[in-house]
């Protein structure tokens, strides 16, 4: 996986590469199913693995439209959000 990510051309690719990064682990919870038209939620989940070094973490939460080709449309939502993310929590 690692020559994987060395090899893609996505920008987000680095996030992974980047030793300093891998202190945060983030897990993204759908909790509800999703039905066209009706509110749904979801949690990211930030882990600080670190025992020593707190983060300061700015998370973006995004929904688009996508069409069934993959073409992406308009932005349903978006969210921004900062937080600290203090050592061992």
């Amino acid at each position: 996986m690692l020559r994987a990510l060395k090899q893609s051309e996505s920008h987000f690719s680095r996030y992974y590469l980047n030793d300093d990064f891998n202190d945060i682990n983030f897990n993204f919870e759908l909790r509800d199913d999703i039905v066209i038209g009706q509110p749904f939620s979801v949690v990211v989940v930030m882990k600080n693995r670190s025992r020593t070094e707190n983060y300061t973490v700015k998370v973006i939460l995004r929904v688009d439209a996508v069409l069934y080709t993959g073409t992406v449309k308009d932005a349903v939502k978006r969210d921004d959000v900062e937080r600290v993310v203090k050592a061992g929590a």
